[in-house]
């Protein structure tokens, strides 16, 4: 009896070993499953309490591209990218050491210098006093996700044709650059630019190349302003730079700088190109103390120089004053047309040996109900803006054709009525079909219309200005080229547009009496026009003796105050 309990007694203790076994086998099992899926999914690695690598699995070193010897021993500053401040450590093992887990996200550098970002979790293993003696730290592989994140980031704040920042970049960080400045005594140049006429050169070349030239500005850029605080494109083709005084060594070098590296023209579909800046300068703290004044006086005085034709201007307090009065007739002139605000002055166009009246020419005037009084040139830059120079021209056109008539200066057969043609209004397609249509209305004689043009205008509109010129002709309208002898005057173009008139330039007549180079270049002009069967007129003649020596010259006709202010009739 005691054989058989013993025996009964040893085989239950064998099924409880072999139970056992087979449970311990079974979680041996199912811990290589769980570290075998580990290790094909996840990062693993175990640290003592001090931080040293204690275990790593194979996805760690891959993926910093260290081998176990290499890690096994080290703390995780192997992998540190100095991207995190040391804030963000201490706060995770302020976590970790209390016992409680930590999760978040970090950016690591392989043994290569590759940077790679994971999704980390750190699980403290407790001891028995429950305080932990080992860390596990699981993480996966989210790189591709954070490279995704930072391409979204970056177009966000960059300009994707030109890689500079852009505006919002610009408007989120102008402040930080300013109280940086503030903080270290800095003086900083803001300087607005914009490529000039590059509205002409996009229209004629087309916006593909045009692209290429914003990207060949923004090298160019680059180059010229290495130590700029921010460097950008604000939109079209403006773009801002904003330099320490000290690190430029006064603005002068970076304006030299600029002046040297937009020096060689662009060459594009085998032609050249020069490409000029036109920069407002305002300086911090002098002219604005936060981002949107300083922008704004640096954006008036570029306005400025683009105006004025002129590579650089500092910003004036006197332009504030102009840009409200600039606004104010942005508000206003569309309104007034309508409410019939416009109207016409006639100054007369004289033979200079007989004073006899030769024509007249019609002016517009704005009576304005707050400034007064305005010329054409004082509107001319809102009108043009505003793309208002051809419902203006056309109203000229309409309104000084009836006057003629209606004070019956068409009575006489001698007398023309000149009228002015804006770059605007010469590039319409349909011009002279509404010109006709006008001259219709009014009864007016096209054969007795002059229409005075500026150089400017064939520059900027080329083909189509010289289209709408030769049926303007062919209309039996004469053909004027105002303010010959401003900058923009080629002699080629006296061949090419074959004018009627030329009309001189005060600025090569004033003080010409004194100046013997004026009146060399003056004679030379007369002579070369009438050469060519063109007749010239002297605009703002001073003066007898001026009108003798233009006689002298061959030049007949003349404008100006001295002869005629402008009138109303």
């Amino acid at each position: 009896m005691i054989t058989f309990c013993n025996a009964n007694k040893q085989q239950t203790e064998q099924n409880s070993s072999e139970q056992i076994q087979a449970q311990l086998r079974h979680a041996v099992r199912e811990l290589e499953a769980i570290q075998h899926a580990l290790d094909e999914s996840v990062i693993v690695a175990v640290t003592d309490r001090q931080g040293k690598i204690t275990y790593v699995n194979e996805a760690f070193c891959q993926i910093s591209q260290y081998s176990r010897e290499e890690l096994i021993g080290q703390t995780h500053r192997i992998v540190n990218s100095g991207y995190h401040p040391r804030s963000f450590f201490k706060k995770m093992w302020q976590t970790i050491a209390s016992g409680k887990v930590w999760k978040g996200v970090i950016r690591n550098r392989a043994k290569d210098g590759s940077y790679y970002w994971v999704n980390s979790t750190i699980v403290p293993v407790l001891d028995e006093q429950g305080k932990p003696y080992q860390y596990v730290s699981i993480r996966t592989d989210i790189t591709p996700l954070k490279q995704e994140e930072e391409k979204v980031k970056y177009l966000a704040y960059h300009d994707e044709l030109t890689g500079l920042a852009n505006r919002r970049y610009v408007m989120e960080n102008i402040k930080q650059v300013l109280d940086d400045a503030r903080k270290n005594g800095q003086r900083l140049a803001v300087m607005f630019m914009d490529i000039a006429r590059f509205k002409d050169i996009n229209d004629t070349i087309g916006h593909h190349a045009g692209d290429e030239i914003l990207k060949e500005v923004a090298r160019r850029l680059r180059r010229a302003l290495p130590a700029a605080r921010l460097l950008a494109r604000m939109g079209g083709d403006e773009f801002l730079a904003i330099v320490a005084e000290q690190q430029c060594a006064g603005i002068e070098t970076c304006l030299s700088a600029l002046k040297t590296v937009f020096s060689d023209p662009v060459c594009l579909n085998e032609r050249q190109y020069v490409l000029n800046l036109n920069t407002g300068i305002s300086w911090f703290p002098d002219h604005g103390q936060c981002a949107d004044s300083l922008l704004q006086t640096a954006d008036l005085a570029m306005y400025q120089a683009k105006q004025q034709h002129q590579l650089h201007v500092v910003y004036d307090p006197a332009m504030s004053a102009h840009a409200k009065f600039q606004s104010a007739l942005e508000q206003d002139l569309p309104q007034a047309l309508a409410v019939g605000q416009l109207s016409v002055v006639m100054q007369p166009q004289y033979h200079l040996k007989t004073k006899r009246m030769l024509g007249v020419e019609a002016l517009v005037r704005w009576h304005h109900p707050r400034y007064g009084q305005l010329g054409l040139g004082q509107f001319l830059p809102v009108a043009a803006e505003l793309g208002l120079m051809g419902e203006i021209d056309l109203w000229v056109l309409r309104h000084s054709s009836l006057l003629f008539k209606q004070h019956q200066l068409a009575d006489d057969q001698q007398l023309n009525l000149a009228i002015n043609l804006s770059p605007a209004t010469l590039k319409l397609a349909n011009l002279p079909e509404l010109m006709l249509k006008v001259l219709g209305e009014a009864q007016f004689e096209p054969k007795r219309l002059q229409v005075e043009i500026t150089e400017e205008a064939l520059v900027r509109e080329m083909d189509q200005a010289r289209n709408n010129i030769d049926r303007l002709k062919e209309m039996g309208i004469s053909i004027a080229l105002d303010d010959f002898g401003t900058g923009y005057s080629s002699l080629s173009q006296l061949h090419q547009l074959a004018p009627d008139c030329v009309k001189l330039d005060r600025a090569l007549i004033s003080g010409m009496e004194h100046c013997r180079q004026k009146q060399t270049i003056v004679e030379a002009v007369i002579a070369l026009c009438r050469k060519l069967g063109i007749q010239t007129l002297a605009e703002g003649v001073e003066n007898e003796r001026q009108i003798q020596t233009l006689i002298d010259f061959g030049c007949l006709w003349g404008q100006s105050f001295y002869l005629s202010p402008p009138r109303s009739i």
